[in-house]
């Protein structure tokens, strides 16, 4: 690992941590933790340490990530920031919809101001680009997000069409400027899939509990036809009483 410009260590926050010697970004107060860390940072150490930036379109051009449907990997993408101007004098950058989730969809988005895992605060925010309707539309499962969820076992939720994920300067949700992500980026962007909406292995939601047990399966469908009859019980009770004005 290379001791040009210590951190903090990504996977425990541990102070004066040297960086990653490949990517010269993430950073790891010891083996142990990058190798806790490698299984997703390894998707994209490489193509971080090539990537030149030297090679920026223009200086509104930023460096994102992009997981694709068609690539198993994730990738590093410049994707130009629109300077966008409101009433009062107010400007903020913001790069346009289609580049994000592609033409005539409606984008979602989730604001990063920490880790979701560890709940560490984050100087700077991320803003992860998604369909609205990924779920209905016919997108196609997201392989991009699929290789970092592989790492690790659990039920995952099922992400799908292009994504997009880009960052701004300084915390909070109304950041003005865009930036380059980094490496230490995108562990937070792998937690924030890992995280959401998962199961640890070996523990099934209550649904899936009483679909894959066919003794539940029986008592739940006895409950529901039990709850049904009393029901009808009671109204037919309340319509006799109703009837003889009692």
């Amino acid at each position: 690992m290379s001791t040009a410009g210590l951190g903090s260590c990504i996977i425990c926050e541990k102070p004066d941590s040297p960086r990653c010697a490949r990517c010269k970004s993430a950073f790891y107060c010891s083996k142990a933790c990058q190798l806790i860390d490698w299984p997703v940072h390894g998707l994209l150490c490489g193509p971080f340490a090539t990537f030149n930036t030297a090679n920026r379109p223009t200086k509104d051009h930023f460096r994102a990530i992009v997981f694709l449907p068609n690539k198993y990997k994730p990738k590093f993408r410049w994707i130009y920031c629109k300077w966008h101007e409101l009433e009062y004098g107010y400007r903020y950058q913001c790069p346009e919809a289609s580049t994000l989730v592609g033409e005539g969809c409606r984008v979602e988005q989730a604001i990063l101001q920490s880790n979701p895992v560890s709940n560490r605060q984050l100087d700077d925010g991320i803003t992860i680009s998604f369909r609205d309707t990924f779920l209905v539309d016919g997108s196609a499962r997201n392989k991009g997000v699929l290789s970092i969820i592989t790492t690790q076992p659990g039920d995952y939720h099922d992400w799908r069409g292009p994504i997009t994920a880009y960052g701004k300067v300084g915390p909070g949700s109304s950041q003005t400027h865009c930036r380059d992500l980094d490496m230490n980026d995108f562990h937070h962007i792998a937690d924030f899939f890992l995280s959401y909406g998962s199961l640890p292995p070996g523990i099934m939601s209550s649904a899936q509990s009483v679909a894959a047990t066919p003794e539940l399966c029986g008592m739940a469908i006895l409950a529901v036809l039990g709850i049904a009859v009393l029901l009808f019980c009671y109204g037919a009770i309340r319509a006799i009483f109703a009837l003889f004005d009692l």
